[in-house]
């Protein structure tokens, strides 16, 4: 039985087939999506949605179906992120940060520590 070949093979092959515009797309769209995936790693995104940087959704994918779970089950843009992290990983260590990054990007969401905890307080009988 004879496979594909070397990668190298199918890159080739790739290059006989693929009209001009289509790599400019993919270019434009490759760039956009670096952009994206680092900017999640700038602003900490990471912390909140682990998963989307480490592939760790992957674990529950078994079959077609369980592929079609994990991304008909969140928005589009996760699902976007999703796959283009598990193809193309953050290339260095995502930074440790120093803890207080959720309440950082709530400063400038409108939403603190402060408030999350005052209506938490709202809510509990007393």
């Amino acid at each position: 039985m004879k496979g594909l070949g070397p990668v190298n093979d199918w890159e080739q092959q790739q290059q006989k087939f693929i009209p001009f515009n289509m790599r400019n797309y993919q270019q434009r769209l490759m760039q956009l999506l670096k952009r994206i995936q680092v900017f999640g790693v700038e602003s900490f995104v990471f912390q909140k949605k682990p998963y989307l940087y480490t592939g760790s959704w992957m674990e529950y994918v078994r079959n077609l179906d369980d592929l079609m779970l994990q991304i008909n089950g969140v928005n589009p843009n996760e699902a976007c992120m999703k796959i283009f992290n598990v193809l193309f990983p953050y290339p260095d260590a995502l930074p440790a940060g120093n803890g207080d990054e959720t309440a950082l990007s709530g400063f400038f969401d409108g939403v603190t520590n402060v408030d999350k905890q005052k209506s938490t307080k709202d809510c509990l009988p007393e």
